[in-house]
């Protein structure tokens, strides 16, 4: 019994008045080691159960589950039809995540760049002074209409790193390439020292921005770029569900085509999958295929996505 009435009165010490565990040690003249125990004691015993009290929208349960399905590293799960809450969710986990000296590689889309706009706006962003910041494009780029409204092109890769590095006042690279060529013109490009050394520095970076897109005519790719628009009768045929560094795969991850993937200057997926962070930014039902063969596949280990392609992905 004086036992257990000493075990009570640490842990009322310790959670209900919220001393520490040193000023405990010195109030009661035993060790910091002993408070330490005598609290690992009490949660054996059952003395401590501890109550977590979810605000009415919170998405916590659904998003630990999504982790243990899939091995996430983590996942974010926001509102339907609100893309600006979840630009915000992704500004909020990169500004917690980027460090110093980090390597980061981008790719492109609308999820994306309104992240980089929610990030611009962010009172925090004034307060951080990254060192050795370094920002790289992913896969090749390639022009819009001149009259095509900024938005749409700030959507495109080379434009996205440019911005996400002035936002945080980072160096950057550009792919000074197209992102579709012919067979033959990919392989002397991919020799070319400048290039080169763009895939060297992809292949080596800490985190990869992954915007996962849609095989549909609903898709901004297909609207908006006369080369992709070519190939997707074939990438549809062949089960093409989804974009991810502009491959495009099927419902297991593979990619479709040999001969579009012959033209395409990117990444490799297998090279996307050695990156020890890689988000994926993705809203809307139409995504909710490409999305599950992306985490499947590993092509992305964190996840910022709705409330829509959540219960999707539960099933």
């Amino acid at each position: 019994m004086r036992e257990e009435r000493f075990i009570i009165k640490i842990v009322e010490m310790f959670y209900k008045q919220g001393m520490s565990q040193t000023s405990i040690a010195k109030t009661l003249n035993i060790s910091k080691a002993s408070v330490s125990r005598t609290i690992a004691l009490a949660k054996k015993r059952g003395y401590i159960e501890f109550k977590i009290h979810y605000p009415d929208d919170s998405m916590s349960s659904t998003e630990e589950c999504l982790e243990k399905k899939y091995g996430l590293k983590e996942v974010i799960i926001g509102p339907s039809d609100q893309p600006e809450q979840l630009a915000q969710y992704a500004s909020d986990f990169l500004l917690r995540t980027i460090k110093d000296s980090m390597k980061i590689t981008i790719t492109w889309g609308d999820s994306i760049r309104n992240t980089i706009e929610i990030m611009a706006n962010d009172p925090r962003v004034k307060f951080l002074n990254y060192n050795n910041l370094l920002v790289i494009p992913s896969l090749g780029s390639t022009n819009v209409a001149l009259n095509a409204p900024k938005g749409v092109r700030m959507a495109y890769s080379n434009y996205v790193v440019e911005e996400f590095a002035r936002v945080l006042n980072a160096r950057s690279y550009q792919m000074l390439c197209p992102l579709y060529v012919t067979k033959e013109a990919k392989k002397i490009l991919l020799e070319q020292d400048s290039i080169k050394e763009m895939f060297s520095l992809c292949r080596n970076v800490d985190m990869a921005i992954v915007g996962i897109g849609m095989v549909s005519r609903k898709s901004k790719l297909l609207k908006l770029n006369k080369e992709y628009q070519k190939f997707y009768p074939a990438v549809k045929e062949r089960g093409g569900v989804g974009e991810v560094l502009g491959h495009v795969i099927d419902k297991n991850g593979n990619t479709v085509w040999q001969d579009y993937e012959d033209q395409l200057i990117s990444l490799g997926l297998d090279d996307l999958k050695k990156i020890p962070i890689r988000l994926g930014i993705a809203y809307g039902k139409n995504k909710r295929k490409a999305v599950k063969a992306a985490i499947e596949s590993g092509y992305v280990n964190v996840l910022i996505t709705d409330n829509e392609i959540a219960e999707y992905l539960l099933k």
